[in-house]
């Protein structure tokens, strides 16, 4: 029995990496889109509620096809909660599609992991839960790392270029992230968690047709977005890229999260997921989107460092309850 349960585990754990390599390959996906969308449309937000806007709804109508239990057996009060948490989402990914017009997949990615990072001070925030000297301590390297990326020591000018409107966007999208990490905490407590998804899907795809219709409507016209639109889905690139993003990032991520993340101690799926901007900086500098630099490294290193740090009393704790029944 032992046995079969240390089997579980690592199959967990297993999967969990599967679904950070999946996030980790939007990263350059997502950047494609933009330097396709953006050579026909000089408009970074159109560009990005589009994507959002189409994968997110494909998304959707994949997983109610492939999982309709996830529509049909959610409770009201469970749609609620992914409502509620897709309005969140979609305001976090689409600032963090929006960033990636004008920074590299692996800073976005590295800067996005920050997320994990601001959950324990909008903790302390909102329910006055004290954070941990681990927890402040992992903070500071995750802040250090962020100006180790801003590269301050190259002059004012230099850091306005590597630290601009697509990292300040990114942090931003890293807070947002956070704020729905403990949205999710708070309606998992007695609600069913994998029927969020749908909830979830829908409100992002739905907020993101929203706000494209207003824009298209208003500024560029229906014939510019029509005609950009139609040019990149006639290029093979474009839609193996939407296509891997429906497929992986999001349905499959998705599924396999919700059902295997419950089989593992909190403490250790959150330091797997820390693989994330590794995979997306190894895809994105092998797809020849950037170069890792020395800065970019190091940054990325303290960054994910300090959520070592952060997380390493209770995955000490988790790692040791998994031995010791007398845990429970």
């Amino acid at each position: 029995m032992p046995g079969k349960a240390s089997r579980n585990l690592r199959r967990a754990a297993t999967m969990l990496v599967l679904v950070t390599f999946f996030w980790g390959l939007s990263f350059p996906l997502i950047k494609i889109w933009q330097d396709t969308a953006m050579a026909r449309l000089d408009e970074p937000l159109l560009a990005s509620l589009t994507l959002v806007a189409v994968r997110y709804l494909a998304g959707w109508a994949l997983m109610v096809l492939c999982f309709p239990r996830v529509l049909l057996r959610a409770t009201a009060a469970e749609q609620f909660a992914g409502t509620i948490l897709g309005a969140t989402y979609f305001a976090a990914s689409t600032l963090q599609v929006i960033g990636l017009a004008w920074t590299t997949p692996a800073m976005s990615a590295f800067l996005t992991s920050l997320g994990s990072l601001w959950v324990p001070v909008l903790d302390w925030l909102w329910r006055g839960k004290r954070a941990t000297r681990e927890v402040w301590s992992g903070l500071v390297l995750g802040l250090a790392g962020t100006v180790v990326l801003a590269q301050p020591w190259a002059g004012w000018n230099r850091v306005a270029d590597v630290f601009g409107t697509g990292e300040l966007l990114t942090v931003m999208a890293s807070v947002l992230f956070a704020v729905q990490i403990l949205q999710l905490d708070h309606y998992g407590q007695r609600l069913r968690p994998s029927y969020f998804t749908s909830g979830l899907l829908l409100t992002t795809a739905a907020s993101a047709w929203i706000l494209t219709v207003a824009l298209v409507h208003w500024s560029t016209g229906w014939g510019e977005w029509l005609d950009t639109v139609g040019h990149a889905m006639l290029r093979l690139e474009t839609v193996v890229c939407l296509a891997l993003l429906v497929v992986f990032p999001t349905v499959s991520a998705f599924h396999l999260m919700n059902v295997y993340q419950p089989l593992l101690p909190p403490a250790r799926a959150a330091l797997i997921y820390l693989l994330e901007p590794v995979f997306a900086s190894v895809l994105s500098a092998g797809l020849g989107l950037e170069r890792l630099t020395v800065p970019l490294l190091l940054g990325g290193a303290l960054i994910l460092s300090g959520n070592v740090v952060a997380e390493w009393p209770r995955f000490r704790q988790a790692a040791h309850c998994t031995t010791d029944a007398s845990c429970d």
